[in-house]
């Protein structure tokens, strides 16, 4: 092997060894710094998303009833399910299946019979409805026991009696 070959042919190994130490340190150092701002923004996110303010237990309920008050979430349509007296159900006719209440975020409320109102949840399990009738005119008080209220669901127990209303969120 001619004497200039083979310095060319070791000068290419060394350079070639020398290229891939410096590829390997290249990987290394950006995967390093991948995961130095995978951590940096997962850990921003995290405090990000964290909530300082904590709903009370009314608050909440009042949240299940009427929505958040953002954007979309500002009212909820209740669509009467059943009606129970005493615990035992009562057959609803198809025009009683078409009741249903709106319960707006800031207080307001109206009804299928185009009633409008008031509604407050002053102390946890109690709505408060002020009602005033399309048809007379009368203005209306009644206290409901909220006897179950979820994302989907809410029970109406009219105080001091045995009659129990179930409704359904309806979109």
């Amino acid at each position: 092997m001619p004497k200039r070959m083979a310095l060319f042919y070791s000068e290419f190994i060394i350079h070639d060894d020398y290229l891939i130490e410096m590829f390997k340190k290249f990987i290394i150092y950006r995967t390093n710094y991948l995961v130095v701002i995978f951590i940096v923004v997962s850990f921003a996110s995290i405090n990000g998303c964290k909530k300082d303010n904590v709903v009370t237990p009314i608050e909440f309920q009042k949240q299940l009833l009427a929505g958040i008050g953002t954007f979309q979430n500002t009212q909820r349509k209740w669509k009467i399910d059943s009606v129970h007296v005493n615990g035992s159900p009562i057959t609803l006719t198809p025009i009683q299946k078409n009741y249903f209440k709106i319960f707006v975020y800031d207080g307001s409320y109206s009804d299928y019979d185009l009633n409008e109102g008031e509604w407050q949840i002053n102390t946890l399990d109690k709505l408060k409805q002020v009602i005033v009738y399309k048809s007379t005119g009368k203005i209306d008080s009644t206290v409901f026991d909220i006897t179950k209220i979820n994302t989907y669901q809410l029970k109406l127990k009219l105080q001091s009696s045995n009659i129990e209303y179930t409704f359904k969120i309806s979109n």
